[in-house]
């Protein structure tokens, strides 16, 4: 039935390495079909309404690069539902936890501590076998499954700084609305947290430095002065080189800059009145 909306590479039972198949989605143009992203699904029995991981199954659970998801066989009205682990794969909680168990049906009670229980929410997908060979399924079904995915591997990129778009809720065989962001952090977060954010900085300077031998002082290039050395001044890596490019288009060209700022009120009428304490 996985088969009906992409292509499918089988793991032998004999090689059981936490789940069954490797699935791609396919998009259909004219006569050609082209390969986009992947990911792994669990197969169960209807009859088996949740999942467990604990020690080094959770581990690898947590560590997955592609996301997984959980497909629940009812083999007497050949019908296959679809359950994306979105609400535990990617959870700002997961690195203070040791062990999940993923529910399939509503508990009467979920907590995100040291042993999650989390229900995984309606399926994503629910069909037949006929209905997957009909011509308008595997269309919603592809248009479903893609919004999905682009959540999940966009999840996967902010894992590392524990952070994630959330969807809050969702329903079967529609496909999800915009995500809401999730973040958690403390104070022994803060250097990763900065060395994750150094590529995208170093891309940001390069419209700060495109215009060469031109001192800029716009509000926007000592904004990004002052984060660059910042960062430094926390012992990120290679965040100097990033203060450098920065300080040269402030005309800065040693360590020993001193800056100096004067903020003002402005005049506007329009401002409610604020009182200093």
């Amino acid at each position: 039935m996985l088969r009906q909306l992409c292509a499918v590479a089988e793991v032998p039972q004999s090689e059981d390495i936490g789940f069954d198949a490797v699935a791609t989605l396919l998009r259909e143009e004219g006569a050609c079909l082209y390969a986009e992203k992947s990911f792994c699904v669990q197969f169960k029995a209807h009859s088996v309404r949740q999942v467990e991981y604990a020690g080094h199954q959770f581990e690898w659970f947590h560590s997955l690069d592609i996301p997984l998801f959980v497909g629940s066989v009812d083999l007497a009205r050949q019908e296959l539902s679809l359950y994306t682990t979105h609400n535990a794969a990617s959870h700002v909680n997961a690195k203070d936890s040791h062990s999940a168990v993923l529910y399939l049906d509503r508990p009467s009670e979920s907590s995100c501590g040291p042993e999650m229980h989390i229900w995984l929410g309606p399926p994503i997908l629910r069909w037949t076998f006929e209905q997957g060979e009909s011509t308008s399924f595997p269309l919603l079904a592809y248009q479903v499954l893609k919004r999905w995915l682009e959540i999940e591997y966009v999840n996967l990129s902010l894992r590392c700084i524990r952070t994630r778009g959330a969807i809050i809720g969702w329903t079967t065989n529609t496909v999800p609305g915009p995500t809401s962001m999730m973040a958690l952090g403390g104070p022994n977060d803060l250097v990763k947290d900065l060395e994750a954010s150094l590529p995208y900085l170093q891309k940001l300077s390069i419209h700060v430095s495109a215009t060469e031998n031109e001192i800029d002082l716009s509000m926007q290039t000592l904004g990004l002065y002052l984060l660059a050395a910042w960062m430094q001044e926390q012992g990120v890596a290679d965040s100097k080189f990033l203060v450098q490019i920065l300080g040269h288009k402030l005309g800065v060209f040693n360590d020993g800059f001193r800056l100096q700022m004067t903020l003002e009120r402005s005049d506007d009428s329009t401002l409610p009145e604020t009182k200093n304490e």
